[in-house]
């Protein structure tokens, strides 16, 4: 009888040990309140596609997206329906999203999407799926929109993929926001030159 309870005794601490390390992994690599991948997923994900991109030849674009005033979202009312905003529209995209793609949370309100086998016409598509989708979402009745910037890889390093990336988004901000930008196909400004960045030009009045 004791053999019998050690055995069902050490079969409980296995099991728990198991529900901990699959708990430790799921953080390890999916962000808590949306769900989605965390930063350092989407990277490792990131750098493995375009691994693959310089072996076999294929596109691979990305499309860099951040949610519109969402600074005033958490200012006006609260951060618990910025919480709610996040969460929303994180699973507005991942119903969206194709099945090839990976998605993920990239900071605050920033979310970047992976998109192997794409060049920058279907990322343009997806991209304005994704706006759409969340377009149709609200949060405390108010409804939100996002602003997203595509870029498709040309061989150069991760961070100038993300660069040009970020500058179609920041340009799609300047614009009016709720609109898909590409870079290298960004309207200019008529005077020629970009008006002074806001604070943190992401976001601060993202």
């Amino acid at each position: 009888m004791l053999l019998l309870a050690l055995i069902v005794q050490m079969r409980r601490r296995n099991r728990a040990l198991h529900e901990l390390n699959n708990t430790l992994e799921r953080l390890a690599h999916f962000d808590p309140l949306t769900g989605l991948h965390n930063r350092r997923a989407i990277e490792h994900s990131l750098d493995v596609a375009i691994e693959a991109a310089t072996r076999h030849g294929h596109p691979l674009s990305v499309i860099l997206l951040d949610i519109d005033h969402f600074k005033q979202i958490n200012d006006t009312l609260g951060h618990h329906v910025g919480d709610q905003a996040l969460r929303s529209i994180a699973e507005a995209l991942a119903r969206t999203i194709r099945t090839i793609d990976v998605l993920g949370r990239w900071g605050g309100e920033e979310f970047l999407a992976v998109l192997g086998f794409t060049d920058e016409h279907g990322a343009e598509l997806v991209a304005e799926r994704l706006r759409l989708a969340v377009a149709s979402t609200v949060a405390d009745g108010r409804r939100l929109t996002i602003t997203l910037g595509v870029a498709q890889w040309q061989g150069e390093t991760v961070q100038e993929l993300l660069q040009r990336a970020d500058r179609a988004l920041y340009l799609g901000k300047i614009e009016g926001r709720n609109r898909v930008r590409v870079a290298g196909r960004e309207r200019r400004l008529l005077t020629g030159s970009s008006p002074e960045p806001e604070q943190d030009p992401a976001r601060s009045a993202a």
